[in-house]
Formats: C-alpha cells, sequence, structure tokens
C-alpha cells in the first residue's frame, strides 16, 4: 500500500492520529519518546488521519490514537488508545525480537 513505510529488515510503527484528539496530543510525546529509544532498529512514522482519510479507510481505523505496527511492509499488530510509554516499547521490543 501507498502509506506503508517500506523497509524490508526493519519493524515500522506508524501512529494514526488527528489533531483535535487530546489523547492523542498526550500520545505524542509518549510515541517520540519510544522513537528515540528505537532509533537505528525500527521506523517511527505519525499520519493525521484528519488530513490522510484514506490511510484510516485502508487500514482500518475507527479509534485514535491508533499504533500499526508494520513488518517488512505488511501489518503485524495494532494498538488503539492511549497506552504509557512502557507498554509501547514492550510491544515494539517483542516485535523486534521475532524479527531478528
Amino acid at each position: 500500500p501507498r502509506s506503508t513505510p517500506s523497509n524490508s529488515s526493519a519493524a515500522s510503527d506508524v501512529y494514526k492520529r488527528q489533531e483535535w484528539c487530546g489523547s492523542c496530543y498526550t500520545y505524542k510525546f509518549i510515541f517520540e519518546n519510544v522513537a528515540k529509544k528505537f532509533k537505528g532498529e525500527a521506523i517511527f512514522a505519525k499520519v493525521n488521519v484528519g488530513k490522510l482519510p484514506e490511510v484510516a479507510m485502508e487500514y482500518g481505523i475507527t479509534g485514535i490514537p491508533t499504533t500499526i505496527i508494520f513488518v517488512n511492509g505488511k501489518p503485524v499488530g495494532a494498538i488503539v488508545g492511549l497506552v504509557l510509554e512502557d507498554e509501547l516499547e514492550y510491544r515494539v521490543r517483542r516485535v523486534l525480537l521475532n524479527v531478528r
């Protein structure tokens, strides 16, 4: 798909959001902190589904924030709603251990 991060050997974590969403605003900082911890190991990207509704439709996103984890360009997991930093880090680490 057009909106899928492409990196054949890395896990990708894409965070879907809306500008008006309070939980999304809070999650932004959690997402960015976890992205820093996995720099060089995983690709993190943000998408505003209000500006790109086709992305929400493509991945069946019905709640925000939504985090979709991709491996080799294919979604392998999703987290819907606000999660704590430790939980997001755990989920990403678990995926990375399975792709190595």
